[in-house]
């Protein structure tokens, strides 16, 4: 059985931005119904999204 690190890190990779790409969904999901119900600002709510 041989070791291959690149092949590691490759799916390693793509675990983890899958992970991120999910949590942020959720995030951005929980934050646009908080702008709905007038918790946050749009503009806060909008540089969330830029920095996801």
């Amino acid at each position: 059985m041989d070791y291959d690190e690149s092949v590691f890190k490759e799916k390693a990779n793509r675990k983890a931005r899958k992970i991120w790409l999910i949590f942020a969904i959720l995030l951005s999901a929980n934050y646009g119904s908080d702008v709905a119900n007038g918790l946050c600002t749009t503009p806060y709510y909008l540089t969330f999204l830029f920095l996801c």
